[in-house]
């Protein structure tokens, strides 16, 4: 899900942190662009989506742990390959073995 601020960037002029010239002008571009989404409610509603979006890594992260940490599966899976590289079952079969061992040890 994309979420879109339907906003024009706002102009910024060129700016030199090495020269110390238009730093003042940039910043106060910054600042009238963080009231902007502040105002039309975008910044929120993208922050939002954020969280849910960590919040689904994080879980995922967790699950990807617990699976390939396991030392049921990990035993498993080294013959589960061998035998879907040498066409004795099919992916999508041996993913579903795979998941029905992950779920018998849970």
């Amino acid at each position: 899900m994309v979420i879109s601020s339907n906003l024009d960037l706002p102009f910024t002029p060129p700016a030199s942190s090495t020269k110390n010239t238009g730093i003042d002008s940039v910043w106060e571009q910054v600042l009238k662009y963080k009231e902007l989404v502040d105002q039309n409610g975008y910044f929120t509603k993208n922050r939002n989506h954020q969280k849910i979006k960590w919040m689904y890594n994080n879980i995922n992260e967790e699950l990807k742990h617990l699976f390939y940490g396991s030392p049921e599966i990990k035993s498993k899976l080294s013959s589960l390959e061998h035998d879907v590289v040498s066409s004795q079952v099919s992916p999508v079969k041996a993913a579903q073995y795979i998941m029905d061992a992950f779920k018998e040890i849970r």
